[in-house]
């Protein structure tokens, strides 16, 4: 294949170009070779010296990162571990506090049952009842429900007598703070810790009893939970649709929602307003509602005692919702 032995007219021209190749091939070849067959020993030495020290630092930075990473599982590690026990440890809290609650709620409604009981068997046996309907001296233009508060305290009835037990839990103990249920219940409610909040819907009553048009006002409502009381828009007719909310902070789990039906009076403030009917919902009642997602009628117990023959049966429509701390 040498182009000189076929006799091209450029072959002399080729045979240079190969050999101008072949030179810069071998200065190549002899250069990189000879690059560390020249060096001296003091050279070598360094060279391997600086390699030595380059893969120290490369196997340093592995065996760093490696423990990083042993390091950070380890801690991921204790911490879901800990996060599990805390988990574990609230939910059995949990779990105490609630059966602590319902155990005192239980006996709360016991004694709010007896009591009602009591009341009802007085008014059955007494000949001549006396007048329950309370001088409240509120005007028919009042529209702020503070004023109607102002004017309706007086007529709240005081809460049954609480069930004594024991403060086991710091829920309770939080309830009973100054030394009694009853005192905690004379207490300021910013210096006892809220266990819980109440959210009510009072949607209307229904059934109030019938006034002529001439002398028919509007009804409202009133709601309480201790010292914490609130009221609706007074409105007109025999079934008032309010659909007002209301939010209670729970200081104690031994009470009960109040909520009075009032009529207002007539002559602008002349006459006093009319307490139509009231209701007390023990806690525990408000907790078996709470998040059911329906409306659920409570029956009202008339202040003016009525006919035995009497078919008139008010109540109240609402929904609830309770959320424990």
């Amino acid at each position: 294949l040498h182009p000189d032995k076929n006799g091209h007219p450029e072959a002399e021209k080729t045979f240079k170009f190969l050999e101008q190749n072949y030179q810069r091939l071998m200065q190549c070849a002899v250069r990189k070779v000879g690059a560390r067959a020249s060096e001296s020993v003091q050279q070598r030495t360094r060279r391997e010296e600086e390699e030595l020290r380059v893969e120290e630092q490369r196997r340093q930075r592995q065996e760093e990162e490696r423990q990083a990473a042993a390091a950070k599982l380890q801690r991921d590690e204790d911490e879901r571990h800990e996060r599990e026990i805390w988990e574990a440890q609230e939910k059995e809290r949990k779990a105490r506090e609630h059966k602590e609650r319902l155990e005192v709620m239980i006996k709360d409604k016991e004694a709010r049952n007896a009591a009602l009981g009591d009341r009802l068997v007085a008014a059955v046996s007494t000949p001549k009842p006396s007048l329950l309907v309370p001088s409240l001296g509120v005007s028919m233009g009042y529209t702020s429900s503070q004023q109607k508060l102002g004017s309706v305290s007086s007529t709240l009835p005081p809460m049954a007598p609480a069930v004594s037990v024991e403060a086991s839990s710091p829920m309770m103990r939080s309830a009973s703070s100054a030394g009694t249920p009853a005192a905690a219940a004379d207490a300021s409610p910013s210096e006892q810790r809220a266990v819980g909040r109440l959210t009510v819907k009072l949607l209307g009553a229904k059934d109030l009893p019938y006034q002529l048009p001439p002398f028919a006002t509007n009804a409202y409502g009133v709601l309480a939970v201790g010292r914490q009381r609130f009221s609706t828009a007074a409105l007109a007719g025999c079934h008032p649709e309010w659909r007002s909310s209301f939010t209670f902070d729970i200081f104690r789990v031994d009470t009960a929602m109040w909520i009075g039906v009032y009529r207002s009076g007539l002559g602008w403030g002349l006459l006093p307003d009319e307490l139509v009917g009231t209701t007390e919902i023990p806690f525990l009642d408000l907790e078996e509602w709470s998040g059911v997602g329906c409306d659920i009628g409570r029956m009202l117990e008339p202040q003016v005692p009525q006919p035995a023959a009497s078919d008139l049966c008010m109540f109240l429509e609402l929904n609830c919702s309770i959320e424990w701390f």
